[in-house]
């Protein structure tokens, strides 16, 4: 996307058209997800989200634009409301992945694969989450998405140490030698500069 955006490279557009295409044989109809890991029917990955997959949507957006297709953006804008209902919790936290039956998109369960434990809250999954609908309400200008965004953003400053660096996961114990995650810090920075984009100068929340 990069190389036709900025250079108007038509073989770097071609290349990312390709590449949306890809990402569509990974949406799986009967669950309306974008399946993350493993080939269709995969009897453990085969109804399973990540919260990270809401960074590739935007290709998904573009590719819409690019070619007046709008089954992209359809598809992404359906598994960006799914990611939004089942790996956002009430208090503003988050799953790292959720689990669905394939078969009929009935939710399982929520669980991690690179956190503390599931039901912890990975703080890089966190951060993808507000970067990802933060762009979600660029592209859909739904307002949900922009108060999904801001949720996460809450929670992720209310849990983060003084330094601003987070702890690899929110839910391991705060203590010193326990790994940090500067990488979960630059991209919930990174989200945060985008939904300031967003909200009113008049929000106490963009400062």
């Amino acid at each position: 996307m990069a190389g036709w955006i900025v250079e108007q490279n038509e073989s770097a557009r071609e290349t990312a058209l390709k590449a949306a295409d890809l990402l569509l044989k990974r949406w799986r109809p009967s669950a309306q997800i974008i399946q993350a890991w493993g080939p269709e029917g995969d009897p453990e990955n085969g109804g399973r989200i990540i919260i990270d997959c809401l960074m590739n949507l935007p290709l998904l957006y573009w590719a819409s634009e690019q070619t007046g297709d709008p089954h992209y953006a359809a598809i992404a804008r359906i598994h960006a409301d799914k990611s939004r209902r089942f790996l956002v919790r009430a208090d503003g936290s988050s799953y790292h992945t959720f689990y669905f039956d394939p078969h009929t998109g009935d939710s399982i369960r929520g669980g991690t694969h690179q956190g503390f434990r599931d039901g912890s809250t990975w703080s890089r999954g966190q951060a993808w989450g507000i970067y990802g609908f933060a762009l979600a309400y660029r592209y859909l200008r739904e307002p949900y998405f922009l108060d999904t965004a801001k949720q996460l953003a809450r929670y992720f400053m209310d849990h983060v140490p003084e330094d601003l660096v987070a702890y690899w996961d929110f839910d391991a114990p705060q203590q010193q030698g326990e790994p940090r995650d500067s990488s979960a810090s630059a991209i919930a920075a990174c989200g945060m500069l985008e939904l300031a984009q967003h909200l009113d100068e008049s929000d106490p929340e963009r400062a």
